[in-house]
């Protein structure tokens, strides 16, 4: 499931959220995905620890995915790896109840999650979430911002999201302060305030080791993604005891 959502599965992956058992019987399941004939070899000779789907295992999960992402171009590899490294430890601490890619959005093609990134241009979030809180579903953006961009490429992406009423937050998780000061910078240039459509900051580092506790900057705190989800469910507690009331 992960490959069909992802396009690839790379051994560091694979050892850190999948494998089990000892070293060697871990070396053993990796061979294994390929003589089994549910993986290949990605096609470029620079991607020797990358497996795609076969033929074989995207007819199996077809009926269990909504769409199998295509493999990432090498350009993106690490940015993909790092996206993965920290959806799966989200799902793994609780934190979420779905998660949606953006390779999974462009063939799905939804008008209603589109961002205008260039004149006549489209992407999509880089991953949606569905936090792990009662009642009504609460979905985030969130883009891994490893390299900046364009004041007017983030302005566009700004005015996009405000435009998303199924998108109830974006995080910008960056490597540096630097990218964090150039998107709030096209955030002012735009006239837009943070706090229209919450939008959060953090550190890649800091989510790659323990998304759950990473620093989380919003607009009129510093928190946490856990003691975000903890307050969105209070309050719902709350507002449900005052109708019984």
């Amino acid at each position: 499931m992960f490959t069909a959502k992802m396009g690839f599965l790379s051994k560091e992956i694979w050892g850190e959220f999948f494998a089990k058992g000892s070293l060697r019987s871990t070396q053993r399941q990796w061979g294994k995905l390929v003589s089994d004939g549910w993986f290949e070899q990605h096609s470029s000779p620079r991607c020797s620890d990358i497996f795609v789907l076969t033929a074989k295992a995207k007819r199996l999960v077809d009926s269990r995915v909504q769409a199998i992402a295509a493999p990432p171009h090498m350009g993106v590899f690490d940015h993909d790896t790092k996206l993965s490294q920290i959806v799966l430890k989200m799902q793994r601490q609780g934190l979420i109840l779905k998660w949606t890619t953006e390779s999974e959005l462009k063939i799905l093609s939804p008008s209603s999650l589109k961002l205008e990134s260039h004149p006549n241009s489209y992407k999509y979030p880089d991953l949606l979430v569905t936090l792990n809180v009662s009642g009504k579903p609460v979905r985030l953006a969130i883009e891994l911002e490893l390299s900046r961009k364009s004041f007017k490429r983030y302005r566009d992406i700004i005015f996009s999201y405000r435009r998303l009423p199924a998108v109830k937050g974006v995080f910008y998780i960056c490597p540096t302060e630097e990218i964090h000061k150039a998107i709030k910078k096209a955030f002012r240039q735009s006239h837009t305030s943070l706090s229209e459509k919450p939008i959060g900051f953090g550190f890649v580092d800091q989510w790659l080791c323990d998304p759950a506790k990473a620093g989380l900057e919003m607009p009129s705190r510093l928190t946490t993604l856990s003691e975000l989800i903890a307050d969105i469910d209070r309050k719902r507690r709350e507002q449900e005891a005052l109708k019984c009331a």
